[in-house]
């Protein structure tokens, strides 16, 4: 069982996942949720892990939050209540693993597969339609829009400028 729980409240859910992620890194620590505080985009890390682990994770993470300007504070507990840590932290590693205890109590279920006639009846259903032959008889070439919004312009006629007036003869 760890010994200590650490908190860390930053401003910001990526700083929030910065600063998890150096917590790890510093320490022997277990990251047990990345909680949403009330307004202004706070967010609390919780970490578990023995005292001295937790208190230099916490301080790794501190002294970087102090430097990016995104700290609000932190606490490490010493030994917390067990009650404690089951009102403040709800880690979804927890349910997953009172489920998979449940899962395990529970007598395996039988399942029959289905008779063969119904597999192939599923398999071509699932099966891509054919595409139509390409005969060759007609063929169409499409022609590349101009860089300005996708729009066609009209050839100039020799002998036209871009207004369409015929062009001045030369003298």
């Amino acid at each position: 069982m760890p010994d200590a729980l650490g908190m860390l409240e930053v401003r910001g859910y990526v700083a929030a996942i910065t600063f998890a992620d150096v917590m790890a890194k510093v320490a022997d620590v277990t990251i047990l949720e990345l909680k949403k505080t009330r307004g202004m985009g706070w967010m609390t890390i919780f970490i578990e892990g023995d005292v001295a682990a937790v208190q230099a994770a916490i301080q790794a993470a501190s002294t970087q939050s102090r430097e990016e300007n995104l700290y609000v504070t932190a606490k490490v507990i010493p030994r917390p209540a067990t009650d404690l840590k089951e009102k403040l932290v709800h880690s979804p590693l927890a349910k997953d693993q009172e489920k998979s205890d449940d899962k395990e109590k529970q007598p395996p279920v039988k399942t029959s597969a289905p008779p063969k006639e119904a597999q192939s009846e599923s398999e071509e259903a699932l099966k891509e339609p054919e595409k139509p032959k390409n005969t060759g008889t007609a063929k169409t070439e499409t022609k590349p829009a101009s860089r300005r919004g996708g729009r066609r312009t009209k050839k100039a006629e020799p002998g036209k400028n871009s207004d369409d007036k015929p062009d001045k003869p030369k003298e």
